[in-house]
This record gives C-alpha cells, sequence and structure tokens, in this order.
C-alpha cells in the first residue's frame, strides 16, 4: 500500500508504479484510512494503463451489496476490467466504535457477508432472480447495473471474500467458491466473470 502526505503525490507513486509494472494496487478500507477506497480505486483505475487496482478488504458491513455492486462495477469499467476486490465480515472493533455501529458476533457477520456476495454475484453476473435473506432484501438486483439510458454495466472484476480477519481466516466453505494463496492469509474466491 502507498502512503504519500497528498493525493496528487499518492496518484504520482501509483503512476510509477504502474511505470515500473507492478502488478497490483491494494488499498484499505478502514475509518482512519487516509484515502477512501472507492474513491482512491477510481482515481488510479483513471491514471494508471496496466496497473490492477483492489481492496484488501472492503469491509461488508459500511456499504450495502447493490450499492457496493454499482460502485465496483463502475470503477472496473474505468479500469478496463483491472479490478480485484477484496470482501470482508468485518473485524476491527475501532472501525465500529468510529462509525457508531454495534460489531455483530463473527457469525453473524459472515452469513451476512454470504449474503452480500450472493447478491453482488447476482447483480455482476447480470442474474435476475430477488434475493430475499436474513439481511438483505432486493427485488430485482439487475436492474441496478443499468444507467439511465438503458445501457447495462458488466464487471469483469475478481472478487475475494473473506471471514472474520484476514490473520486468523476461517473461510466460509459455501458453494463452490476456490481458494486463492495470499502472502498473509488463504482467501475464499468468486471469479464472477474473468475475461
Amino acid at each position: 500500500m502507498l502512503r504519500a502526505p497528498t493525493f496528487a503525490e499518492w496518484l504520482a507513486k501509483a503512476r510509477r508504479a504502474d511505470e515500473l509494472g507492478y502488478s497490483t494496487l491494494l488499498v484499505n478500507d478502514h475509518v482512519s484510512s487516509h484515502w477512501g477506497p472507492i474513491a482512491a480505486m477510481t482515481a488510479v483505475a483513471t491514471c494508471t494503463t496496466r496497473l490492477r487496482v483492489g481492496a484488501m478488504v472492503i469491509s461488508n458491513d459500511f456499504r450495502h451489496p447493490v450499492l457496493l455492486a454499482k460502485e465496483l462495477s463502475t470503477i472496473d469499467a474505468a479500469s478496463q476490467g483491472r479490478l480485484e476486490i477484496g470482501l470482508g465480515a468485518g473485524w476491527w472493533l475501532d472501525d465500529y466504535a468510529q462509525l457508531g455501529l454495534t460489531r455483530d458476533p463473527a457469525a453473524t457477520r459472515i452469513e451476512r457477508l454470504e449474503e452480500a456476495v450472493e447478491v453482488i454475484r447476482r447483480i455482476m453476473t447480470g442474474t435476475t432472480v430477488a434475493f430475499t435473506g436474513r439481511h438483505y432484501r432486493v427485488d430485482d438486483p439487475y436492474r441496478y447495473l443499468k444507467l439511465s439510458d438503458g445501457t447495462e454495466i458488466s464487471c469483469h472484476a475478481l472478487i475475494l471474500a473473506t471471514g472474520v480477519q484476514w490473520r486468523s481466516l476461517q473461510v466460509p466453505r459455501k458453494n463452490s467458491c476456490k481458494r486463492f494463496r495470499h502472502r498473509q492469509g488463504c482467501f475464499a474466491g468468486l471469479a464472477l466473470r474473468r475475461l
């Protein structure tokens, strides 16, 4: 993760990383983080040509999955398919305290994460089946990724879903998730659509 005192300097470092052939720039999603992850990923996506952009990880509890899917699709379009995103159940108590949110037990957060991944998967793959779960209800997810002129938004992102903490990953083992190795742990992943 890059650090710089100003956003302009941070973007300059991202452009330099792109020029030097680095593969991926990841941002984090903590309330105390320097830059907001959605805006930061979008900015990097638009000022680089090869560098993949992503988050390690976006906390599910801070964003509704429909809105997150739309934001991620926008970043993926801006980057021309260079988005890699990690979704997490949330874990850092300071984040919850700073937002005035209750941090539910791990089992509840993981259940909510599983539902969010399903909603996001349905939206990004164009599945028109409605979703009703314990934590989320979406009538027609697909309609959220259409622009006002009817143009459909697609996404090529690789979505990784993690359990409680990346340090002690308790990975949900539902559906046909693949496992991905990373130097800090093992992630369960769902490749929504790779072109």
